[in-house]
């Protein structure tokens, strides 16, 4: 986990990133260390950084070695903008081979294979997965006409996310052209098929034949899952772009979601672009783990509205039992025999149980609530942008380097794990003066150069 922000007004642009780094190590758990590199630049010549959040590779390969290695061979362009700049950035990783190694990305595919095939059958009905001692179906034909539908009712769901801009003109054929250059399709078969001959125990699948028939469909399926646009996942990175184009007055901030990708192909897409101007002349974007810096700004925490909203059932039922219940020890002798005798007027049909009653007043309570919550953080998050209009750009950087300090803090507080935390890399970015660190990791920086590019080129 990471956190990382950005936080921008005319002069400029101040941004800052953690070390923090969670290494997962499959049944071992993961381990988290301090020493992460999330902050780079990503051009000689013109003043755009690049901040990184999320998965830490493309395919096997350090992000920051597939940044250096574009500033290496693309460094000296003059880009007009940063969203200009950050989409050749991807089109840079597509033309190169090496970020491709064939064995790894047959081995991202195949995960995807067999993730696409048991959330399918998951979503199946239960009945339809009997099977007799030796692990094979009872209802084989209804279990592939159920599987084949439900693979159509997935590919609906993806199709709404959306697809990512390298894959718009890249086709099922051209997948499937893909696919025959690897022998994954054999391996899926040979995973998730057998043959009615055999006896061996098998639990998952289903008889060869028939896979070979839902075969198209099931595929169709995971190669709209390759190409959506992913907005959760182990494998997501989210990298931040900032700074000036050529073209560029005020500073801009673009993020890109990451998805991976295969044959020469990059599943990305654009998140979140900010561009300052005279009408919005201040932005804070944190990233990643960013509830600190967004309970500064809105003035409440994430946690406690949702236990705010959480709670209302409680308090309102509690409200009806202190306001509706009446005290039968302070009541005349007769009161319950009273109570038959009264003619409460209304139609019994058109009577509102209590607890229905209770129901409505809860979620019109919740709705209310809501709103003023909404109305309070705008208010709050627009009085801190009133007041960085003015900040200079040294103030800005005290500034993010400190929502990160705090985020690292509050995460040793409450004994969370420590996702947050380590040395804090800040680096300002202006028009003239153009990209300069103000604190980078010791063993990187190099005073002959003003802590310009550090001594790794960093």
């Amino acid at each position: 986990m990471t956190a990382v922000v950005g936080i921008l007004n005319r002069r400029g642009a101040a941004i800052a990133a953690d070390s923090a780094v969670t290494r997962h190590r499959g049944f071992k758990g993961e381990k988290i260390t301090k020493n992460g590199n999330k902050m780079l630049r990503l051009s000689n010549v013109v003043p755009i950084s690049i901040m990184l959040t999320g998965n830490g590779d493309f395919l096997h390969v350090q992000w920051d070695i597939v940044i250096r290695r574009y500033r290496q061979e693309r460094g000296n362009i003059e880009h007009a903008t940063v969203k200009d700049c950050a989409q050749d950035f991807f089109d840079y990783i597509a033309s190169k081979d090496i970020f491709f190694d064939l064995a790894i990305v047959k081995q991202f595919i195949l995960s995807v294979i067999s993730r696409t095939y048991e959330d399918v059958v998951q979503a199946m009905p239960r009945n339809l997965d009997i099977r007799d001692e030796h692990g094979k179906l009872k209802k084989a034909k209804s279990f592939a006409t159920s599987f084949e539908n439900q693979c159509r009712k997935y590919q609906k769901v993806f199709l709404k996310n959306g697809i990512c801009s390298q894959f718009e003109n890249y086709t099922f054929d051209d997948f499937k052209k893909f696919l025959s250059t690897t022998d994954m399709v054999e391996q899926f078969a040979m995973k998730y098929g057998y043959d009615e001959e055999d006896c061996f125990v098998f639990s998952k699948g289903m008889p060869l034949n028939l896979l070979h028939g839902v075969m198209e469909e099931f595929l169709r399926t995971v190669y709209i899952r390759l190409i959506e646009r992913h907005s959760r996942g182990g494998r997501l990175a989210e990298l931040v772009f900032t700074g000036f184009g050529t073209e560029e007055k005020y500073p801009s901030l673009l993020s890109a979601i990451t998805y991976e990708g295969f044959d020469n192909h990059v599943n990305y897409y654009f998140r979140k672009e900010v561009h300052i101007d005279d009408k919005h002349p201040v932005a804070i974007c944190p990233f990643a783990q960013d509830d600190i810096t967004n309970s500064i700004l809105q003035g409440i925490h994430e946690k406690y509205e949702l236990n705010l909203f959480m709670s209302f059932p409680i308090l309102i039922a509690d409200d009806n039992v202190a306001e509706c219940t009446p005290d039968l020890d302070s009541q005349p002798e007769d009161y319950e025999d009273s109570i038959e005798e009264i003619d409460v007027g209304m139609d019994d049909q058109n009577f509102m149980p209590e607890w229905e009653l209770m129901e409505v007043q809860d979620e019109d309570l919740k709705k209310q609530v809501n709103s003023a919550l909404q109305v309070h953080k705008k208010q709050n998050q627009r009085q801190w942008e009133k007041a960085l209009e003015s900040y200079n750009l040294e103030a800005m950087a005290a500034l993010a380097e400190s929502l990160i300090d705090l985020t690292g803090f509050q995460r040793i507080l409450n004994f969370d794990p420590e996702g947050v935390g380590g040395p804090v890399d800040v680096a300002v970015i202006s028009r003239n003066d153009g990209f300069t660190w103000l604190s980078r990791k010791s063993w990187y920086h190099h005073k002959d150069t003003n802590g310009q590019y550090g001594r790794l080129g960093v």
